[in-house]
């Protein structure tokens, strides 16, 4: 029996979003992805340290745009998916961000209020965080 589902958002041309939750029949979370391809800009020392600086300011925005009436905010997980071992300029590496939230109400997976929320917090986090990221260039493809 299957309970999960996914709704695809298409807020952007660079990014691939959406999100879904894995029980829909008994609603209390649900997860927000974005992935895209990073290239980055210039050489960097360490990328250990710039990836850290990433998915600190992701926590941030996440935090600052969660709709605390719908949403736990002390409660999420954030996995950011990037390589930090092939990052090179003039090569693109798969980035991929999964954001767990969990729900504070009875509220249904499919209602409008989890929409606009979700929407919201994806549009700031892309306009927000990555766009004005200084160490990568994001794309939709590889190549």
């Amino acid at each position: 029996m299957k309970n999960g589902k996914k709704i695809k958002l298409d807020l952007s041309k660079v990014y691939k979003t959406n999100y879904g939750t894995v029980d829909n029949k008994n609603f209390k979370s649900t997860y927000l992805t974005v992935s895209c391809w990073a290239e980055p800009n210039k050489e960097e020392e360490s990328w250990e340290r710039v990836i850290k600086s990433l998915r600190r300011d992701i926590k941030s925005q996440l935090y600052n745009t969660v709709d605390i009436d719908i949403f736990k905010e002390e409660k999420s997980i954030i996995d950011l998916d990037i390589r930090s071992s092939g990052i090179r300029t003039g090569k693109r590496s798969y980035l991929n961000c999964e954001m767990t939230l969990f729900v504070k109400s009875n509220i249904e997976f499919k209602s409008e209020k989890i929409n606009y929320s979700v929407t919201g917090i994806l549009n700031g986090l892309i306009e927000n965080v990555f766009e004005t990221n200084k160490y990568f260039r994001f794309h939709k493809t590889k190549s």
